[in-house]
């Protein structure tokens, strides 16, 4: 609500900006485990 009227600070935003594009990153890490293509590949054949 704060960044729609224009009142977000700018380090709050940063942080926003920032955070998001972290999570983002350690969910794309998850794809390096090797349970995950174990998963994917048993699903797949099920």
């Amino acid at each position: 609500m704060w960044d729609l009227a224009g009142t977000l600070p700018l380090p709050l935003g940063v942080l926003d900006r920032e955070g998001s594009t972290v999570i983002v990153g350690l969910n794309g890490l998850r794809l390096l485990r090797d349970g995950a293509w174990k998963r994917a590949r048993a699903e797949a054949g099920a």
